[in-house]
């Protein structure tokens, strides 16, 4: 299994507070959540740069909310949620977090997704088990994963405040 693909996480680092889903805590509130490889999980950031607002990409809703906090001088907090993951990993975990943070079009949560995630992926049969243990309360399957020193260090900083341009 070729494990080099993870879930991320796009954060409003305007909204703090305490963000909580399964054994996940956010300090910021969650705006997006995606599954990539490489340099994707900065796509989204860059694009937002890279162009204004006559921009006609398909999520406009991401893309606005990107800008509007570039606006003010901050940047959005960019982590990745879980790294060394197969393919179907990272698609199974992108979809709990869509699920339970919820999105914002269909009024469940603040998520900009306009999908519920995995491009067309079912879920793995474990996976299916493992998020109904979850979602029943015996157990929580995404708890207790561990982060990267990339995340530690990234959710040290979420959490003392330092999300301005210059802290990175």
């Amino acid at each position: 299994m070729n494990n080099i693909f993870y879930t991320y996480i796009y954060l409003d680092s305007r909204r703090p507070g305490s963000y909580k889903y399964g054994g996940y805590t956010f300090e910021y509130e969650p705006f997006y959540i995606g599954k990539g490889k490489g340099g994707q999980y900065l796509s989204h950031l860059n694009e937002a740069k890279k162009y204004d607002k006559s921009f006609k990409g398909y999520n406009l809703h991401k893309f606005y909310k990107i800008k509007n906090i570039l606006n003010e001088n901050l940047e959005p907090i960019i982590l990745k949620v879980e790294e060394n993951l197969s393919e179907q990993e990272a698609f199974d975990l992108e979809i709990w977090l869509i699920w339970a943070i919820g999105r914002h079009d269909k009024k469940l949560g603040p998520l900009t997704n306009h999908t519920n995630g995995g491009e067309g992926h079912e879920p793995s049969e474990e996976s299916k088990i493992k998020n109904s243990e979850s979602n029943s309360g015996y157990k929580n399957y995404w708890y207790g994963k561990h982060h990267s020193e990339e995340t530690k260090e990234k959710l040290r900083k979420t959490s003392t405040g330092r999300n301005k341009k210059s802290d990175k």
